[in-house]
């Protein structure tokens, strides 16, 4: 029998093996999402309105900002009743027929109460928090003056209590023939805009050449040097003697990893790698010559780090890795710009000026 939606509860999600009940994993993506859809109504008559916001989980609640005047306020005075999406696209997934065609995606829907905040100090505090957000590498007083009261008068900052929420997601791992949608923004500055961004998934180190990897959650990168502990740092890495630059840092793909195990059925480990970063999400092999960030570290990649016979006999996969691991086996990396990194961090591409 066919579900009754009209009588549902309105969190209610068609396909429950695609729902996400994990709130961790929700609200994370509300941190991260960078635009969200306002629903609102008046008279019958759905509204619509695209915004930035900033989910604050202390209140449990989103925030927008708009302007004192407008639809948007004017409806939310009438009706307190609210919704609010975000979504993510993913990698289209194409079938031999085009009814089986589908999408890789995750989204979350609030429903949710909507108030004007009024209080001058809550109001100062939600706008800097989404300052925070989408500007985090500029702080308030050092680069830009802070919101100041004068300026509260002229915007609505918008708080939606979150009543209830449902969530999906559909990713698939390898899959033949998936691709990504080619976008021809409307905007000529998204056109430009660089266009991959990446994860740090994790870090190793070994004291010397032949020593145990070490699997740490955040390391100090020197520039010039390497990674503080690890063998290039020291001096001490099987090619350290040798000319030539590209030896501070080494960083091999989550995805060329799985690809190895796919392919050619060798299980190998970032350890059994025994390359520095596991990374997931960036272009290793079009990196040689520029240069890229990891949290506010620069690299610049210099080389492919092929495999040698030592990664083949410490890995226990010999001869038949060499072959498996051609142009998979990471990038080599000099360091232009030290600081602190941690899993998690962001990689991505930089001009080199």
């Amino acid at each position: 029998m066919p579900r009754d939606y009209l009588n549902a509860p309105v969190t209610t999600v068609r396909r429950e093996d695609r729902a996400v009940d994990d709130e961790a994993w929700i609200k994370q993506f509300l941190k991260t999402a960078d635009v969200g859809t306002l629903a609102t109504i008046h008279d019958g008559q759905p509204f619509l309105n695209q915004n930035l916001f900033v989910y604050d989980e202390d209140s449990h609640a989103v925030y927008i900002h708009t302007a004192r005047k407008g639809r948007t306020r004017a409806n939310v005075d009438q009706d307190e009743k609210v919704s609010f999406a975000i979504m993510e696209m993913g990698r289209l997934l194409p079938a031999d027929e085009a009814l089986e065609f589908s999408v890789e995606y995750a989204g979350v829907v609030i429903f949710g109460t909507s108030s004007i905040v009024e209080d001058e100090a809550e109001s100062t505090h939600i706008l800097q928090l989404l300052l925070d957000k989408y500007a985090p590498h500029l702080s308030a007083g050092n680069d830009y003056r802070p919101p100041v009261p004068e300026e509260l008068k002229r915007t609505s900052v918008f708080k939606v209590s979150i009543d209830d929420w449902s969530a999906k997601k559909k990713e698939v791992e390898a899959f033949d023939g998936a691709f990504w949608y080619e976008q021809n923004s409307i905007l000529p500055s998204a056109r430009q805009r660089l266009t991959w961004q990446g994860t740090l998934k994790a870090i190793s180190i070994a004291s010397d050449s032949a020593g145990d990897v070490q699997m740490l959650e955040d390391v100090e990168v020197i520039a010039g040097q390497g990674i503080k502990g690890d063998r290039y740092s020291a001096g001490n890495g099987s090619f350290s003697n040798e000319s030539g630059t590209g030896r501070a840092v080494t960083l091999i793909t989550q995805e060329d990893l799985d690809e190895i195990h796919r392919e050619n059925k060798l299980r190998v480990t970032h350890a059994q790698s025994r390359r520095n970063l596991l990374t997931e999400g960036v272009p290793l092999n079009y990196l040689v010559g520029k240069r890229f960030k990891i949290g506010e570290v620069i690299l610049e990649g210099k080389r492919l780090c092929e495999p040698c016979n030592t990664l083949a006999k410490s890995s226990g996969h010999g001869q038949a890795l060499l072959s498996a691991m051609i142009h998979r086996g990471g990038l080599r990396c000099d360091v232009i710009q030290g600081g602190t990194i941690a899993t998690g961090d962001s990689i991505r591409p930089i001009e080199i000026e």
